[in-house]
């Protein structure tokens, strides 16, 4: 079955809105492409924390004051916490998965984490969610051959941009 047909089914003709709570809070494979893309294509790529206290990591002494200067993007490509790190693979976030692990906080930081985890952190993730399904369920898009690279250094965006052609539209009920 199709995913735009899986994805019709899973909304009984009903908005994405009114499914919130399913489509994010439980796994589906919508639910696993947001939470790839996110892992392969954080919103921020490199963040800093000033060290409040002296601390020990990894054999080192890092004193208070110390700025410390980390990056989601390289954590989201450590081999041995995400196998096969580069390839995009929704079904990894799927409980039922035979490769399933739930990520440690420290793991999976696309909104930072902690006490400074981004406040719209949830809200970006539903937003996504909700914007993915409606897309899925009225269009069919195809990607035509083309070379996207990674671009920025604070905010990461697609150079020179993501062009999808449109194959098919369902009309809105």
């Amino acid at each position: 079955m199709d995913r735009r047909r899986t994805v019709d089914v899973y909304l009984g003709g009903q908005p994405p809105a009114a499914r919130v709570p399913n489509l994010s809070g439980q796994y589906t494979y919508l639910n696993g492409v947001v939470h790839e893309t996110l892992r392969l294509y954080t919103p921020g790529v490199i963040s800093a924390r000033r060290v409040m206290r002296d601390l020990r990591f990894d054999g080192h002494r890092i004193r208070a004051g110390r700025l410390l200067i980390f990056s989601p993007y390289v954590t989201h490509r450590i081999p041995e916490v995400w196998p096969e790190p580069r390839e995009f693979r929704p079904l990894r976030w799927d409980p039922g998965s035979p490769d399933y692990r739930k990520p440690a906080p420290h793991e999976f930081i696309p909104f930072s984490g902690g006490l400074h985890r981004c406040i719209g952190a949830v809200m970006a993730t539903t937003e996504m969610t909700v914007m993915l399904a409606r897309l899925v369920a009225r269009t069919k898009l195809r990607l035509p051959p083309q070379r996207i690279r990674a671009h920025n250094l604070a905010a990461l965006s697609p150079r020179p941009g993501v062009t999808a052609e449109i194959v098919e539209s369902v009309p809105a009920q």
